[in-house]
């Protein structure tokens, strides 16, 4: 009989925060006060945290390094639509199914801006808001030069998207696939 007291009212608790309730009258000259519903508080929910965009970027790098990148495989497109807004996951996806001679627009390792590297004391560093998106900034060492590019990630059904990578010398992901966009390699 207590557990079923008890459970009946954890339920008109949790059902009656989700109603508002009237506000007594205010006094004169003030504003009426009142009690966000339990839907008026989540509709004002943030979206998904920055803490996120650094963890998927991170996990990029070590699906990449343990030789299950999304770039240059032809099996399945759901790692690319994983990790990348869908109009960047089409132009990559685009790019290496329609390759002549296996070799598309990216001729590079994205992750890390070059063909040939040693990459050490890799940091995905704390992203920083940028309007509605976040900037997360990845440095790391390869032979001996300190290296740096920033991830351009945008909110997509609740979780963080990668819309682009910046590199050092001003270039793109979206850029060097401008030419697959335009319909030529």
């Amino acid at each position: 009989m207590n557990r079923l007291l008890s459970s009946t009212a954890l339920t008109l608790l949790l059902f009656g925060c989700a109603a508002e309730e009237p506000s007594p009258t205010p006094a004169a000259g003030t504003a009426p006060a009142t009690v966000p519903s339990a839907a008026t508080a989540v509709a004002e929910a943030p979206g998904p945290s920055t803490g996120q965009a650094e963890k998927l970027v991170a996990e990029l790098y070590r699906e990449h390094d343990a030789q299950r990148s999304p770039f240059f495989q032809t099996d399945s497109r759901v790692p690319l639509d994983k990790y990348f807004e869908r109009s960047l996951a089409d132009l990559i996806w685009k790019d290496v199914v329609e390759a002549t001679d296996g070799v598309g627009a990216l001729d590079f390792d994205p992750l890390y801006d070059a063909q040939d590297v040693e990459p050490k004391n890799l940091t995905v560093q704390a992203a920083q808001a940028e309007g509605a998106t976040v900037r997360v900034p990845v440095s790391f060492d390869s032979y001996g030069e300190k290296r740096q590019l920033t991830y351009v990630l945008a909110p997509a059904a609740g979780t963080w998207k990668i819309s682009d990578i910046r590199y050092a010398d001003g270039r793109t992901l979206r850029g060097v696939y401008r030419p697959v966009a335009e319909g030529g390699v």
